[in-house]
């Protein structure tokens, strides 16, 4: 298991003890937030965090007694957690001073500043829900696209049960390869992948061939690589849609509380931000294998609103034309969704954006 020294001495001056006061508050959302998840998804997202927690091997199947008692301990420490801490912690620096949890950018300044031998990145946000996530990784590189920084990370040293891949937030992106990895294994074992030492099939939809047990690994880090381009290309995607629509799409969002709702606005920002950037570079440059990727996990409320996009390109192949036809003609298409929405919720707030994304979903 982690270590988990005391991260509120004064005087914090060790990757450990940063990540300890990191951890603190991600236990604080996780015991407010994670049990609001349906029981198959939670289940599934526990054990996966057990191998995170565990240093458990990926691609291994764990004991399920072994998750079942230390999820009981995790709730456990949850509950105490809620009961005991009504705010999220500041951050702990060796002056002694306490920086506010999701001050981003001055914790990373000051994580800088402290000459640790690791090149930490600091996160701090809200995802979906407005469910708080932290996180403590270190950072693989840094490059600048369209303007943009970009950062990709991997070792992760504190991090909550949500764990995305990849946000854009505050005009900067942040590429999450451990929870990226993860997550691939994760769908793997959903797609069939037997631990037995058989020949299987694919480890992931979207990268076709059989895949021979002992070559798993191998196999999985390809598309670790491969497709980290592909998350930058969506986040590029997410920022410029923003810049499209403006800043009332996050106050929108910020003032919807109705879960239904925030998921087909994002399925509609995500369905934007795809057909302006992510298909068509993926389509100029000729890149069949990320976008049979990208279709294989074409899934939830984007497929319900635009199925059409899940099939483009037909059964047996890819053809560029016909997905960069659909991507423009999306980008019309999702773009005026977008604005009806805004125009909705100007006009009647918060009730109005629901019935009208009630009426894009009506079951």
């Amino acid at each position: 298991m982690l270590q988990r020294p005391n991260a509120r001495e004064p005087g914090i001056a060790t990757v450990a003890q940063l990540a300890a006061a990191v951890q603190d508050n991600c236990d604080v959302a996780d015991a407010r937030h994670a049990r609001e998840l349906g029981m198959c998804v939670y289940l599934l997202g526990m054990r996966e965090y057990f191998r995170w927690m565990s240093d458990y091997p990926l691609g291994m199947a764990p004991p399920s007694e072994r998750v079942r008692e230390w999820i009981t301990c995790q709730e456990s420490r949850w509950d105490t957690v809620f009961d005991d801490m009504d705010a999220f912690a500041g951050i702990p620096f060796p002056d002694g001073d306490l920086v506010d949890a999701f001050d981003e950018a001055e914790v990373n300044r000051r994580i800088g500043a402290m000459g640790l031998p690791e090149r930490l990145l600091y996160g701090a946000g809200l995802g979906r829900f407005s469910v708080p996530i932290f996180f403590l990784a270190e950072t693989v590189r840094e490059e600048i696209r369209d303007g943009i920084r970009v950062t990709i990370v991997d070792r992760e040293w504190a991090r909550g049960f949500s764990a995305p891949p990849a946000t854009s937030r505050n005009g900067a992106i942040q590429i999450r390869r451990d929870a990226f990895r993860r997550w691939l294994w994760t769908r793997a074992e959903q797609h069939g992948l037997r631990l037995d030492g058989a020949t299987v099939a694919p480890a992931v939809p979207g990268h076709g061939g059989r895949v021979d047990n002992a070559a798993r690994p191998d196999h999985i880090e390809r598309i670790v690589e491969r497709e980290t381009e592909t998350l930058i290309l969506h986040e590029l995607g997410e920022i410029r849609a923003g810049g499209v629509l403006g800043p009332d799409w996050e106050r929108m969002l910020a003032q919807v509380h109705d879960r239904r709702t925030e998921v087909i606005l994002r399925a509609v920002r995500d369905l934007l931000a795809d057909c302006l950037v992510t298909l068509p570079e993926l389509v100029a440059r000729q890149a069949g294998e990320s976008l049979a990727f990208w279709r294989s996990n074409f899934d939830g409320m984007r497929k319900t609103l635009a199925p059409e996009l899940g099939t483009t390109g037909g059964p047996d192949g890819i053809r560029l034309d016909a997905i960069r036809g659909a991507a423009d003609a999306g980008t019309d298409r999702w773009e005026a969704c977008a604005r009806a929405l805004l125009a909705s919720w100007r006009d009647a707030g918060p009730d109005g954006v629901i019935g009208a994304a009630r009426a894009l979903v009506p079951n």
